[in-house]
């Protein structure tokens, strides 16, 4: 029942035009080794990086939307083990057991409106991404792009990515409810203390994997799906003439 979504109609017509001219210049030049290589190389990087948008839109849409993190298993985000003794310890207390229930939840729907806001972010630095050695990439194994994508961009996409986290943490009560339960905790006789635990740092780490988790899922499924790239003339020719 997925969705998938087509590349944009600049996207379709600079890349065409790129691979137009590029079979144009090999029927002229067949024999000209120094001029297409350098514009095979060009559709290649242009494939590689269209494959990538393709791929980005569907990891929006996947774990951006309902349910995204919370009820898939392979990326649900839990309460953190360094936390377990003070969920317990608070669960038992009048007012406070309901909020430790619901507090995962709130957790992982924070997790999914952050990556459903975060589309422009991956998008814009998948531009100024430079592919180097892109022939490497496309014969690479099905998630080469993606790890050459965080690779190089990783850390500026995270440090874009936090701040919305922490937005969306904020919004829907993830931080108000946290607050609660660490006072609860901090109040118990004996045990009781201050709770040292970052938790927007928690959780983007984890939003983060989980993103880029499905991004590399997408990004073989664009590789080896031809229904994912029948609108676009140049990954059809791209990767359905790679033998798998």
């Amino acid at each position: 029942n997925m969705a998938f979504m087509e590349t944009s109609a600049l996207e379709k017509t600079n890349i065409n035009r790129a691979f137009v001219w590029c079979c144009a210049s090999k029927q002229m030049m067949p024999n000209a080794s120094a001029t297409a290589p350098s514009n095979v190389e060009d559709l290649i990087i242009l494939s590689v990086r269209a494959a990538l948008h393709i791929a980005v839109r569907e990891t929006v849409h996947e774990v951006g939307s309902a349910g995204g993190f919370n009820d898939n298993p392979a990326r649900h985000i839990k309460i953190p083990d360094a936390l377990g003794h003070v969920m317990d310890n608070v669960k038992p207390l009048p007012g406070v057991g309901d909020t430790v229930n619901g507090f995962e939840r709130k957790v992982n729907n924070a997790a999914e409106a952050a990556a459903g806001s975060c589309a422009h972010i991956f998008s814009n630095s998948l531009g100024q991404l430079d592919f180097l050695d892109a022939e490497a990439i496309l014969d690479g194994a099905d998630d080469a792009a993606t790890n050459i994508f965080r690779e190089r961009r990783g850390g500026e996409l995270l440090a874009k990515f936090a701040p919305i986290v922490r937005e969306k943490m904020g919004e829907l009560g993830v931080v108000s409810v946290f607050e609660t339960i660490t006072d609860a905790f901090a109040s118990i006789p004996l045990i009781g203390k201050k709770v040292e635990f970052d938790l927007y740092d928690y959780v983007c780490n984890k939003a983060f994997e989980g993103f880029f988790s499905v991004l590399a899922e997408f990004e073989g499924k664009v590789r080896n799906t031809p229904a994912m790239r029948q609108n676009n003339q140049v990954l059809q020719e791209v990767f359905g003439s790679k033998k798998k």
